[in-house]
């Protein structure tokens, strides 16, 4: 999509970013990876999928989503984890939602675990009732935002995470703002990350 911006924050995220990079690279025309200091090979995995690589001070995820939307030029960003991994359909049906309803300001769909044992299982069920699709007063990550919308409002530098949920508080609060959570799905590739 010509009109999205992928922007991926990172800090030590070998296990899991190249696969969400190689998912992105599909979907978007231009990608954007901030990271906040990372100490092993983070970067080379960055810079060979990245259109722009940025560096952050590695005080939280507010400064640095904040830093990745400063250099966006299209109309709709996506934030996306390190560790998603996103599919055409699901980005593009979020897309159609922003498009055709102006009262939604900000789309994310389900988190699914990519099935592990019982952690998964357990956090798969949190995720599908904390996040159930429809309409929300949040939404997590992934989530797309119109840019000039999120512009406005800005990330809080003072956020060390869960930066969207703050965001959408302050959208909601000023201009009566909704969000959607579309019934698709991304995986967490955590596989990687649990074996070590």
């Amino acid at each position: 999509f010509s009109n999205l911006t992928a922007v991926v924050c990172t800090l030590n995220s070998e296990s899991s970013l190249e696969r969400c990079l190689i998912s992105l690279v599909e979907i978007v025309d231009f990608i954007i990876v901030v990271d906040g200091g990372s100490s092993d090979s983070t970067l080379v995995i960055a810079n060979k999928y990245a259109d722009l690589l940025l560096h952050d001070s590695g005080s939280g995820l507010g400064e640095a989503r904040g830093l990745g939307l400063a250099h966006v030029e299209t109309d709709y960003i996506l934030n996306s984890g390190a560790d998603n991994v996103l599919g055409i359909e699901v980005v593009s049906k979020m897309l159609k939602i922003l498009e055709s309803t102006p009262i939604v300001y900000g789309v994310s769909c389900q988190t699914v675990v990519e099935e592990l044992g019982y952690l998964s299982q357990v956090s798969n069920r949190i995720w599908r009732t904390r996040f159930s699709s429809g309409y929300s007063q949040m939404v997590g990550t992934p989530n797309i935002f119109r840019t000039k919308q999120l512009r406005k409002f800005g990330y809080s530098k003072s956020r060390g995470w869960s930066d969207d949920e703050e965001v959408c508080i302050r959208m909601y609060q000023e201009e009566k703002a909704l969000f959607e959570i579309i019934d698709g799905e991304l995986y967490l590739n955590l596989e990687e990350n649990q074996q070590k």
